[in-house]
């Protein structure tokens, strides 16, 4: 019975693992697309600082969002974040999210004497 019981609660718990893997991944895509369509808006006119503003804050999203998230492994998050840690950097320099992200991501590469990806 004890066993029983343990399968089931094993099966919720991983149901709902499921459903929350699949509404996070979801909510990347969503940021993706508004990322997309912000540095594209961008990249056809970059004299102007709505779309420049725009953008940054759309990258600085999915980035946050690619960094914390927990349905990417380790491997696939923390390069894709710095690389959208970075590129918030190119458009917006002294943004300080952006620089103590791409450090920490940075930091914690030296840290385990790996290399840092580009």
């Amino acid at each position: 019975m004890r066993a029983i019981l343990c399968f089931l609660v094993l099966v919720l718990l991983t149901g709902s693992f499921s459903q929350d893997v699949k509404a996070e991944k979801a909510k990347l895509a969503k940021l993706r697309t508004a990322y997309a369509t912000s540095k594209n808006a961008y990249a056809k006119d970059r004299s102007n600082a709505k779309a420049k503003n725009a953008y940054a804050g759309a990258t600085l999203k999915y980035a946050n969002a690619t960094m914390y998230s927990p349905a990417l492994g380790p491997k696939v998050k923390y390069p894709a974040a710095l690389r959208l840690y970075r590129e918030v950097l190119v458009v917006d320099p002294k943004n300080k999210v952006a620089i103590a992200s791409r450090d920490t991501i940075e930091a914690i590469y030296k840290s385990m004497k790996r290399e840092i990806p580009k």
